[in-house]
């Protein structure tokens, strides 16, 4: 009840330009879901609305996890307890994923709880961008010690790094770009040196420039999470050339996109989700979106959500703490880093990396940070509106 109050006193602050962007998309992507997959799961001898019923409550989730991060203290999520808290938790999950995870497309990244999975790399996002930004508000108390200072990069440098390796090690690439992107761009905001932000930005892109390379010299049939990796990578090269094998997916995104045209071919009428796209409600919904209601939708999908995240932008830009102006920064990264995977990965501009899009595509990990992150940003956005209005 306690909960229900403070969300009903705050209703006043919301900041409908992330709010309803937010409900619009995961509208369409509980419909979405639920065209992508009846099909398939119907022809496999299930219930139709299995997906439907798992997005929805997904959904329904993640509706209830916003309103709540949105009903409390900013400042609990920058309490030490918290982030220690999460992060041990976020460290252990990436640990138990390397050594035991569910192998799902190559890459063991999932941990099984019955029909149920969780990814941890997406919880890692959350870890991360609230260490950080905590971290840099640290860095400005002028009260530290520089023995405390020199004990916290220390330890700040482990909590950052061991996750960005455990997610380069399962291997996923995707989710550790997203990461490290959203790590890169607090530091280039919090004002560190020119050095400090080089030698990360190096650090990292070179431990990733050494697995790719790796890549040239694994057999793409040697078996194993590489060589997955490295079918994937030449089937981006040449698709129609391997179009019967690791060309298979983004030849069929091709064909949906292609059969959509402007205006789509109406709502469950994908051709591709029939068994020629073997992602059609996760990685490539968006091509099935485009198929099913033409490029029209899909450029007013791009929009509300860039949108959302330009939103998100300028409510950090005009927050005076430095902790929310981060957060802001880090979650909007992110977010852009993995709408450009996924887009790029269905169009063929980049390789495909296993991204999902947030808030259209099927999964109970990236639909409940996602909301999380809202609820968050709404919080950020409720304190400077209630600033603005007490000094009027």
């Amino acid at each position: 009840m306690q909960i229900l109050k403070r969300i009903t006193q705050k209703l006043q602050y919301l900041d409908y330009f992330i709010f309803i962007p937010y409900i619009i998309l995961s509208g369409i992507g509980v419909v979405m879901v639920y065209s992508a997959s009846s099909y398939k799961v119907q022809m496999a001898g299930g219930d139709p609305t299995t997906y439907l019923k798992k997005q929805l409550l997904f959904a329904i989730l993640g509706l209830l996890v916003a309103f709540l991060i949105y009903s409390m203290k900013v400042n609990f999520f920058k309490s030490s307890g918290f982030i220690i808290l999460f992060g041990a938790v976020s460290i252990l999950l990436l640990l138990y994923v390397v050594l035991s995870g569910k192998t799902v497309n190559g890459a063991a990244g999932w941990i099984n709880f019955g029909s149920f999975n969780i990814q941890p790399a997406e919880i890692s996002k959350i870890f991360l961008v609230l260490f950080m930004a905590q971290q840099v508000a640290f860095r400005e108390n002028k009260e530290l010690s520089y023995e405390g200072r020199n004990k916290r990069r220390f330890i700040y440098a482990i909590a950052v790094v061991l996750p960005l390796i455990l997610i380069l090690i399962e291997p996923d690439v995707g989710g550790f770009i997203i990461n490290f992107s959203a790590v890169l761009i607090i530091i280039l905001a919090s004002g560190y040196s020119i050095g400090i932000t080089s030698l990360i930005s190096v650090g990292g892109m070179g431990t990733l420039m050494i697995l790719l390379s790796k890549l040239k010299s694994v057999s793409p049939d040697s078996g194993g999470p590489l060589a997955y990796m490295a079918k994937r990578f030449s089937g981006f090269n040449d698709p129609f050339k391997y179009q019967q094998s690791t060309g298979q997916q983004l030849v069929n995104s091709y064909y949906a996109l292609s059969n959509g045209g402007i205006f789509g071919a109406g709502l469950g009428n994908s051709i591709q989700k029939r068994g020629y796209l073997p992602e059609p409600y996760t990685d490539f919904i968006l091509a099935i979106t485009g198929e099913e209601l033409g490029l029209l939708m899909v450029f007013f999908i791009l929009i509300l959500l860039f949108s959302m995240i330009g939103r998100i932008i300028f409510i950090g830009s005009k927050s005076k703490e430095t902790f929310h102006s981060l957060c802001c920064y880090g979650i909007a990264t992110f977010m852009t880093v993995q709408t450009v995977f996924n887009v790029g990965g269905i169009s063929g501009v980049l390789p495909i990396t296993g991204v999902t899009f947030p808030f259209l595509s099927y999964g109970g990990s990236s639909m409940l940070i996602l909301s999380f992150c809202v609820g968050l940003v709404l919080n950020i956005s409720a304190l400077r509106k209630k600033e603005l209005l007490n000094n009027k």
